[in-house]
């Protein structure tokens, strides 16, 4: 079983204020696999200011600086692919192997970057003040 103890808030990890915990059960087995830290009123807090601090930054950049960013959470994604697997594939899906997550987590990296890639191009080409739907008609 794996333990968390930590919030990522502010672009750092830290320790949780509460003991409490949520337990993580796999759906297979009804097992608990995992246990992580209920967040208090004043982490959720911290985390709402810093987001809300990090906002005019983001919104700031331009879809290509922006896509920069996007890489590096693909490439993080592609790196962990073999954990999250381990973590998720049994709770969510029944796979047991981790390598059953695999194309899923492919396709979402997939799907990131080409969000990225087709919003810039998206962006290029629209006139000012017209948006382009991804709904289909």
């Amino acid at each position: 079983m794996t333990t968390y103890d930590s919030h990522y808030i502010n672009g750092a990890w830290h320790k949780a204020h509460n003991s409490a915990v949520f337990e993580v059960h796999d759906s297979t087995t009804e097992e608990v696999m995992a246990t992580v830290p209920q967040g208090t009123a004043e982490e959720a807090t911290q985390a709402v200011v810093a987001a809300r601090a990090a906002f005019p930054a983001w919104s700031a950049l331009s879809v290509e600086e922006r896509c920069v960013y996007i890489d590096k959470i693909v490439a993080g994604l592609k790196a962990r692919t073999e954990e999250m697997g381990t973590a998720v594939a049994p709770s969510s899906t029944g796979a047991t192997p981790p390598k059953l997550l695999g194309p899923f987590i492919g396709k979402s990296r997939w799907a990131i970057r080409w969000w990225c890639v087709n919003r810039l191009a998206w962006s290029a080409a629209s006139p000012l003040g017209i948006s382009r739907s991804t709904k289909s008609l």
